[in-house]
C-alpha cells in the first residue's frame, strides 16, 4: 500500500486536492485553530511532519512573521493534531538553538542559547511544543536540523548565489570562508524524517534529536568544490573581501549518534555528492557540470 503525502499552503488560489510532485495541497490561508482542524479531518494523517518556518534566511528578523509562524502556528498545529486526535507528530529545530561551541560536535546535552532572534523564535517554540504536547498528551518529538541544503533552497542562499556567480564566470565577494557547518544534502535530512516517522515508537517523546551528517566542512571547501565542479576557476571566488556577520559562531557541527542509534540512519551524500546532487537539480540546466 502507497504513502499518501499532503502539505498545507497559504496559495488562495489552491483548491485540494491540488497535486505537486505527489503532494496533495491543501490551502490553509490563516494558520488558526479551526482552520486547520478542519484540514486535519478532511486528511485524517497517520503522522504530521511540521517544517514550515521564518526567518532562516539572512535578513529574516521580522519579529512579528517570528513570532506568528515559529511559534504561534506550531502551537495550534499541536492543538489542532490532538483535537482531532492524530497519533503523532514531529516537530523541526534548528541547530541556531545551540550556543556556540567552536571545538567539538553539538550533542543534545548542549546549552541552548541562540544567537540570533531566528534561533530564539525556534527554541522557544521547541520548548512550548513540548510542554504543550505532554499537557495535551499529544505523541510528540523533535529533530533539530543542522545545515540542510539542496534542491528546491532559497536563491538567496550561498550554494545557488555561488552557482549563479561561477556559471556567468562572475567574481563574487565573499568572508574569509572559514565558518565550520555541518552540511547535509536534502535528500538524506528527507530520509531522516521518513525513518523518524516509520520508527517513531522507537524514539523518546517529548525531546529532541539532532538530524545531521557529523562532519564538519568550511564555507570555502564548499566554494571550490562547488567550482572544481562546475570547471570554474576558483579565483573568481574572492575570499576574505566582506566581513563576517557579527557574532556568527566558527563552527556550528552536530553528533547524530543518538538518532542513529535509535532508527539506524545514516546520511548517504558527503559534500561532493550533494553539490553534484544539487547542480543536477538547480533551477536552470546551465548550471550543470560541463
Amino acid at each position: 500500500m502507497g504513502i499518501s503525502t499532503f502539505g498545507l499552503t497559504r496559495n488562495k488560489a489552491c483548491r485540494p486536492p491540488l497535486n505537486l510532485n505527489g503532494v496533495s495541497l491543501y490551502p490553509c490561508d490563516t494558520f488558526c485553530l479551526t482552520e486547520l482542524e478542519s484540514v486535519l479531518r478532511s486528511v485524517r494523517p497517520d503522522a504530521i511532519v511540521h517544517l514550515a518556518a521564518a526567518g532562516v534566511t539572512a535578513g529574516g528578523n521580522d519579529f512579528d512573521q517570528l513570532m506568528h509562524c515559529n511559534i504561534e502556528y506550531t502551537l495550534n498545529l499541536i492543538r489542532a493534531a490532538a483535537n482531532t486526535g492524530c497519533p503523532a507528530i514531529i516537530h523541526t529545530g534548528s541547530c541556531f538553538e545551540y550556543s556556540a561551541v567552536n571545538d567539538r560536535k553539538l550533542t543534545e546535552q548542549d546549552l541552548v542559547s541562540p544567537f540570533s532572534l531566528y534561533g530564539s523564535t525556534k527554541a522557544a517554540s521547541v520548548q512550548l511544543a513540548i510542554g504543550l504536547a505532554r499537557h495535551l498528551g499529544m505523541p510528540l518529538t523533535v529533530l533539530r536540523l543542522f545545515g540542510v541544503y539542496g534542491k528546491g533552497e532559497s536563491d538567496k542562499r550561498l550554494l545557488p548565489t555561488l552557482m549563479r556567480g561561477l556559471q556567468t564566470y562572475q567574481p563574487i565577494e565573499l568572508t574569509d570562508g572559514t565558518q565550520i557547518r555541518d552540511w547535509m544534502y536534502i535528500d538524506d535530512a528527507a530520509t531522516g524524517f521518513c525513518d523518524a516517522i516509520a520508527q517513531f515508537e522507537r524514539l523518546e517523546k517529548f525531546t529532541v534529536y539532532n538530524l545531521c551528517t557529523g562532519e564538519g566542512h568550511s564555507v570555502r571547501e564548499v566554494g571550490e568544490t562547488l567550482a572544481d565542479a562546475m570547471r570554474r576557476p576558483k579565483s573568481l571566488l574572492r575570499w576574505g573581501v566582506k566581513e563576517s556577520r557579527k557574532g556568527e559562531p566558527a563552527m556550528i557541527v552536530g553528533d547524530p549518534k543518538r538518532f542513529q542509534d535509535a532508527t539506524a540512519w545514516h546520511p548517504n551524500f558527503d559534500l561532493s555528492l550533494g553539490i553534484e546532487a544539487s547542480l543536477k537539480h538547480s533551477r536552470s540546466d546551465t548550471f550543470a557540470a560541463a
